[in-house]
């Protein structure tokens, strides 16, 4: 949602995006940006404690430098205007950095775009930074579509990145499309008892 001129979210935006006065130094993978200690202190524990020990850097060199600024815009203004294209990799640094609002965000916003490709990756997301909501959407929805998922691209490549990992999704997805079979047979079973039902108040 666009914020108004001289609201408190765009006010805090420009002090990012200006460095004025910033004292810390957030090092990526390919750049570095200037912020401020006392707002990443204020949003963060783990930023917190990672100043302490640093003082002024702070190193996230696993992440490419776009995706550490919507971070930062984030955790200056509440918002991530670029979260279509950085998701995935916000997701692991929300949990990282301990920013509930933001690993919901951005949690809700992975299951809102479930495909054959991503179901893999987040499916493995999901896992390893303890996403209940995506883990449920993901298994069942890579149950619902088995056959294209494990011939998809995404299968191949996490896959390579994480075999071990991956070997535990299948057995998760069957476990669940035998509950999901379970249910339907329960379901026809009261459906048919409330027939039967019916039809003797009928015929009473």
């Amino acid at each position: 949602m666009q914020q108004p001129q001289g609201s408190l979210p765009n006010n805090l935006r420009s002090l990012l995006e200006s460095g004025l006065g910033a004292d810390v130094l957030v090092v990526a993978a390919d750049g570095h940006l200037a912020a401020h200690s006392s707002i990443l202190v204020a949003r963060s524990p783990v930023f917190g404690a990672l100043l302490r020990r640093m003082k002024r850097m702070v190193s996230i060199r696993d992440m490419p430098v776009d995706v550490v600024r919507q971070l930062l815009t984030f955790m200056y203004t509440d918002e991530v205007p670029q979260l279509q294209s950085v998701a995935p990799q916000l997701l692991a640094l929300a949990d990282r950095f301990e920013l509930p609002v933001l690993k919901e965000k951005c949690e809700q916003h992975l299951i809102e775009n479930l495909r054959v490709e991503n179901t893999p990756l987040y499916c493995v997301l999901a896992r390893r930074h303890s996403c209940p909501l995506l883990h449920s959407a993901a298994i069942d929805y890579f149950a619902r579509h088995a056959h294209q998922v494990v011939c998809s691209q995404g299968w191949i490549e996490e896959l390579r990145k994480d075999p071990k990992l991956l070997a535990e999704i299948p057995h998760l997805v069957a476990n669940h499309a035998v509950s999901i079979a379970s249910s339907m047979e329960e379901m026809r079973t009261w459906m048919g008892y409330g027939i039967q039902v019916d039809k003797e108040k009928i015929s009473a």
